[in-house]
């Protein structure tokens, strides 16, 4: 058996003479024979430490028996406070040691960050034949966007029954649709985009910069049925999944 003893971790950007710790922890995963299935975590912490005991292999000792790969974990905390979107060059020191031995290591590591979207307070939309006015049947969903320092978003729509397709309301055998169609439109704008079948949205939206907008909501999703093509069918139960993405 070989004791192997991981020393604490740095980290550090490479900007404006700043060493700012980015990574909130590292987790080390052994992939030699001597050390497969072993597996540490450690944050950048001076007194950060972890020692495992590792197997024995047959035949003389080899550098491989020993090889471990690495994982880096950045929080979104973390992204946000130090302005991490885009790319950066930073560094990452630890050390390994057995009882012979001790070995430091300065690994430097590319970042490329990109925006974090978050979508929360999606619900059901239930239409009866009382809602909306007009030519049109309508209900609508509030809900919130957050993105990483409140960056501006797309969405992208498309029906999880029919994603190839326009979009329809079928009852529960597939046998009878309806075709309908979906509005989107964020705060702060008069701009609508309108979906007939699976796309991404005509016009940006500007998201929040809170998770859960403050408590409220800053989107709105419509769904809209021509009441035209209501009359010929069969009276009964339709309904749809859809697949919303918030993207850059």
């Amino acid at each position: 058996m070989k004791e192997l003893r991981f020393g604490p971790l740095s980290t550090g950007l490479y900007r404006s003479g700043l060493n700012d710790s980015f990574i909130s922890k590292v987790v080390f995963t052994g992939k030699g024979k001597a050390v497969e299935g072993k597996k540490i975590e450690l944050q950048p912490d001076r007194t950060s430490v972890a020692t495992i005991a590792s197997g024995s292999s047959s035949g003389p000792s080899q550098c491989s028996d020993y090889e471990f790969e690495f994982q880096i974990h950045i929080t979104s905390k973390k992204i946000e406070t130090l302005d991490l979107l885009g790319l950066h060059k930073a560094w990452l020191d630890f050390t390994v040691e057995s009882a012979n031995r001790r070995e430091s290591k300065t690994i430097r590591i590319d970042l490329d960050i990109k925006t974090l979207y978050r979508i929360s307070g999606l619900s059901d939309v239930e239409i009866t034949p009382d809602d909306g006015g007009g030519a049109w049947l309508w209900k609508e969903m509030l809900f919130c966007v957050y993105g990483t320092h409140g960056n501006y978003y797309r969405v992208s729509l498309k029906s999880a029954r029919h994603p190839l397709e326009g979009f329809y309301l079928s009852d529960s055998i597939n046998r009878n649709v309806i075709p309908y169609r979906i509005s989107v439109i964020g705060d702060g704008s008069s701009n609508w985009s309108i979906f007939y079948g699976p796309g991404r949205s005509l016009y940006s939206y500007k998201s929040s910069h809170s998770k859960i907008c403050n408590g409220s909501t800053n989107a709105r999703l419509r769904v809209e049925i021509l009441k035209s093509d209501l009359p010929a069918r069969s009276a009964g139960s339709y309904s749809d999944v859809m697949e919303i993405t918030i993207e850059p």
